[in-house]
């Protein structure tokens, strides 16, 4: 079986590109490869579409992959814009006032708050003054970080790699470069003397499947980016990608589900096309990887391709996690939509995890995902949870045992209620370990996000659009910009702008330049 450039329903006179993998980024690379008048195919080895944010099933209802919140909303409307999408296919946004609720034990609390005024306030009464100023001094360096590195990375140029031309190579060797290259940890240690604001703003690095102690202290640019605000979407992830879909096919893309790429063919002049399992040919005038990049450089689509990107050691795997979905009652601490629960002894609980195990005392993050920031206990009755701990990737092909993750459990049901959390009345438990994340993304080894960012070089090294192999390029979380909602909807978005520029086109359309600016 060959399919060639008629593929799709857009004009072929724009070339035919296919997609392998038919997550956010992919379906994202597809929607706007197509908009432009390419046609355009899409593969993916699963049943349906969403990758890592297909939702859990559970009897009758579906819990998210995650907590359903982005940062700069905007942007999916330049996405949505530039595709001449009608506003009634669109997602819809609410800002959050609470970003997430953080507790020790049942007496101290604190929410991280999207306002920096009241944030400051809510720090001053909770550790006092001193503290309150060490946010503020840790708000301003948190921005720098995000001007030299984070901001050129959210705007860049169709160039592809990094450091793309908008970036102040001076600003980031002194943010970089010698006495700078400091960790996390230890920089929030210069503006917090309470240990456990430093666990909180420790999420810079947590949230990336990165260990406080060995991320850059130039990763707290993330704490910027939430400052300026998060968003929960309307009918969760699911939707989000319905949306997309939806988009997609309007603009005439082909999907091709439980269809397993076997290889990317290379020739002479680059990627050709792909062969499926079961002897399926689709050929290609490019070719958008957008699974794991670990798998493309595993060898999974084939020896030839396997040089396209750097592969990642296991050491140098991010922090994976064993999440637990179910429904039930809640009582006692009031939930918000995203809830932290931190042990004792951070110190304790990474050393752990790095070394292969759970940790004794682990930190639960709970995602509430029927709440809102005004949702009171009475409004709810039986709601949709998930519990998470930190976990290893799977070390040198170790699983975690039957009896680890019934341990892991009970440890994470005993922290929320050492914070005051009742369950009650729950639901069948459904469980993700990292051995399952490692058998349904080839190449991920059970991490969450590729490669860690550890060490001050970390912040670059994550693959940029193009691969080393002309008219192979890559999108997804693992890609540049990185995890999260709308990094992983631009890392698509590069991948079509360089597909498009590389064929002699103009890439950059009207309303993403305004919203960029």
């Amino acid at each position: 079986m060959a399919i060639g450039p008629s593929a799709g329903k857009a004009s072929s006179s724009g070339g035919h590109a296919v997609v392998v993998g038919a997550g956010l980024g992919g379906l994202v690379a597809a929607l706007l490869l197509a908009a432009r008048g390419m046609a355009v195919t899409i593969v993916d080895r699963a049943p349906g579409v969403g990758g890592r944010l297909r939702p859990t099933p559970l009897d009758d209802v579906s819990i998210d992959a995650g907590p359903s919140t982005c940062i700069r909303p905007d942007l999916f409307d330049a996405l949505f814009d530039e595709a001449a999408i009608d506003r009634a296919m669109r997602p819809d946004f609410r800002r959050c006032d609470v970003i997430a609720r953080h507790a020790w034990n049942h007496r101290d609390r604190l929410d991280l708050l999207a306002d920096p005024d009241r944030m400051r306030d809510a720090i001053a009464r909770f550790s006092g003054p001193g503290d309150a100023r060490g946010y503020d001094a840790f708000r301003a360096e948190a921005r720098a970080c995000f001007e030299t590195l984070g901001a050129p990375a959210l705007a860049r140029d169709v160039a592809g790699d990094l450091p793309p031309p908008r970036f102040d190579l001076a600003a980031m060797s002194t943010l970089l470069g010698g006495g700078s290259r400091e960790r996390l940890w230890r920089a929030l240690g210069r503006h917090f003397g309470d240990p456990r604001l430093r666990q909180l703003f420790a999420r810079s690095a947590t949230a990336l499947g990165s260990s406080p102690w060995r991320a850059p202290a130039a990763i707290m640019l993330a704490s910027h980016l939430e400052e300026q605000g998060v968003w929960t979407i309307g009918g969760g992830e699911a939707r989000l990608v319905a949306l997309i879909e939806a988009a997609a096919r309007v603009r005439g893309v082909t999907f091709m589900t439980d269809a397993d790429c076997r290889a990317i063919e290379i020739g002479t002049e680059g990627a050709t096309g792909v062969r499926l399992n079961g002897g399926g040919y689709i050929a290609a005038d490019a070719v958008v990887c957008a699974t794991d990049t670990g798998a493309l450089a595993d060898g999974w689509f084939g020896e030839d391709a396997c040089t396209a990107v750097p592969a990642i050691q296991p050491g140098d795997r991010s922090l994976s996690a064993v999440s637990w979905a179910f429904t039930a009652r809640t009582g006692g601490m009031p939930l918000a939509r995203g809830n932290v629960f931190l042990p004792r002894d951070s110190v304790a609980e990474f050393r752990d995890v790095l070394a292969g195990w759970l940790p004794e005392e682990p930190t639960v993050m709970l995602d509430a995902l029927d709440r809102g920031d005004d949702t009171q206990p009475g409004d709810i009755g039986r709601e949709r949870l998930r519990m998470t701990i930190h976990a290893p990737a799977e070390a040198e092909g170790r699983s975690l045992s039957a009896a680890e993750l019934r341990a892991g459990e009970s440890m994470a049901l005993r922290r929320l209620a050492a914070c005051g959390v009742q369950l009650v009345d729950c639901s069948e438990v459904v469980m993700t370990t990292p051995a399952d994340l490692a058998s349904r993304y080839p190449g991920t080894g059970g991490a969450l996000h590729g490669r860690a960012m550890h060490g001050w070089s970390s912040v670059l090294r994550r693959p940029g659009p193009r691969t080393r192999i002309p008219r192979l390029y890559v999108a997804g979380a693992t890609a540049d910009p990185g995890p999260g909602l709308t990094q992983t909807m631009l890392s698509g978005r590069y991948a079509a702008d360089s597909v498009i520029a590389d064929r002699g086109h103009d890439a950059w359309t009207p309303p993403l330049r305004r919203a960029l600016a």
